[in-house]
C-alpha cells in the first residue's frame, strides 16, 4: 500500500484512513502473538505518514466480538495514541456497547432500494440518531452513505437491487450532516469507479464528485473555529435540521428525509434573526417572527441551506 500513500502525499492534500479492520487471526497460530505483531508492524510502517488521519478498526462486527475489539483498540492506543480510531457498525441501537472499541463512531444503513432492503431512505437519519444517542454525545460520528448498488457486488443474487441515484446518495449525505455527523465516508470507491453504464439512472463518478463539491462549499462553515453547531430538535416528522453560526452569519440546513413531498414545513430557530441573506439548493423559505423558517413545500429528497443574519444591516449612525 506504500504506493497509494506516496501518490496521495505527492499529488494531493487528501488524508487517508488506514484499515486494520479485516485482518484476523491466522489458523493454527496464537491470536495474541500474531495480531499484536501485525498491529506493531502496521503502526511502525504507517503512523509516520503525514497523510494518515485515522485507523479503521472494525467493520460491522457482532456484539460477541466486542471483547476482541476492545483488546485491539487497547493495542492501537498504546502503539499510536496520536491518531483516532474509527469503527463502523450496522446495529446503531447497540452503539453504547461498542464505545470502548473506537474513538469515532461510524454507522452504515444502505437503504436503497427500499422495496428490497425494507428500509426507507430516512433510515439514515434514524440510524444516525440512534448511534449518537447510545454514545451520549461523547463520540464524533462519521457516517457511511451508500455509494454502491447491491447488484454491483453480486449480480446473480442481487439482480433486482438497483443502485442509488445521485439524488439519493446526495440526500443520504445531507441527512447524515443534519443528524449531527462530523464526517461522511462514501462506500464504495472501487465499485463506483467501474463501468455501470447499463444503469443510466445510477450514481456514477461524476455524480459523486458533484455531491462532494457541494458539501465542500461549506467546509469553512462546518469547521470554523468560532462556529457553533446545533442539531435542532422538535423538527416536523420526516425532516432534520442543523444550525451553524460563524462570521456573524447563521447557516441552517433543512432536509426532507423522505421520498415524498412535504408541505408547510416550519423550523423553529433558537434565536431571532433579522433577515434571510440567501438560500442554496432551492427556493428560500419565509422568515416569520424572526425565529421560524416556513417552507411552502420541500420536494422529495430535497434540502436547503439557508443563510440568515441576526443584527442590523449596513452602517448605523448615532447623533447626539
Amino acid at each position: 500500500t506504500d504506493y497509494v500513500y506516496d501518490w496521495v502525499e505527492a499529488n494531493t492534500d487528501l488524508k487517508v484512513v488506514c484499515s486494520v479492520a479485516n485482518h484476523d487471526e491466522v489458523p493454527g497460530e496464537d491470536y495474541e502473538v500474531t495480531m499484536r505483531r501485525y498491529f506493531e508492524e502496521t503502526v511502525d510502517e504507517m503512523a509516520k505518514r503525514p497523510s494518515l488521519i485515522a485507523w479503521y478498526m472494525s467493520d460491522e462486527r457482532s456484539l460477541f466480538e466486542i471483547p476482541t475489539l476492545v483488546r485491539r483498540a487497547g493495542w492501537m492506543k498504546e502503539l499510536d495514541p496520536d491518531h483516532p480510531m474509527w469503527g463502523v457498525i450496522d446495529n446503531p441501537t447497540k452503539s453504547q456497547h461498542y464505545a470502548p472499541t473506537f474513538d469515532i463512531l461510524g454507522v452504515d444503513s444502505y437503504p436503497v432500494p427500499s422495496d428490497r432492503t425494507g428500509k426507507a431512505i430516512g433510515t439514515v437519519l434514524a440510524d444516525a440518531r440512534a448511534g449518537l444517542a447510545g454514545m451520549h454525545g461523547t463520540e464524533p460520528l462519521w457516517m457511511v452513505p451508500q455509494a454502491f448498488g447491491w447488484n454491483w457486488f453480486n449480480p446473480g443474487q442481487y439482480a433486482a437491487y438497483r443502485a442509488p441515484t445521485t439524488a439519493e446518495t446526495e440526500q443520504m449525505a445531507w441527512q447524515s450532516i443534519a443528524a449531527g455527523a462530523n464526517g461522511v465516508v462514501f462506500y464504495s470507491y472501487t465499485e463506483l469507479k467501474k463501468d455501470h453504464s447499463d444503469e443510466p439512472d445510477a450514481l456514477d463518478w461524476d455524480g459523486m464528485t458533484k455531491i462532494v463539491s457541494d458539501i465542500r462549499k461549506y467546509e469553512n462553515v462546518f469547521t470554523a473555529g468560532d462556529g457553533d453547531s446545533v442539531v435542532l430538535s422538535g423538527t416536523p416528522a420526516g425532516t432534520a435540521a442543523r444550525l451553524w453560526t460563524t462570521g456573524g452569519v447563521t447557516y441552517v440546513l433543512v432536509v426532507n428525509c423522505t421520498d415524498g413531498e412535504l408541505s408547510d414545513v416550519e423550523i423553529a430557530l433558537p434565536e431571532e434573526h433579522r433577515r434571510i441573506l440567501g438560500c442554496d439548493f432551492g427556493s428560500a423559505p419565509a422568515l416569520t417572527n424572526g425565529n421560524r423558517l416556513v417552507f411552502g413545500t420541500l420536494e422529495p429528497l430535497g434540502f436547503r441551506m439557508v443563510r440568515l443574519r441576526k443584527g442590523p444591516e449596513g452602517l448605523v449612525l448615532i447623533f447626539r
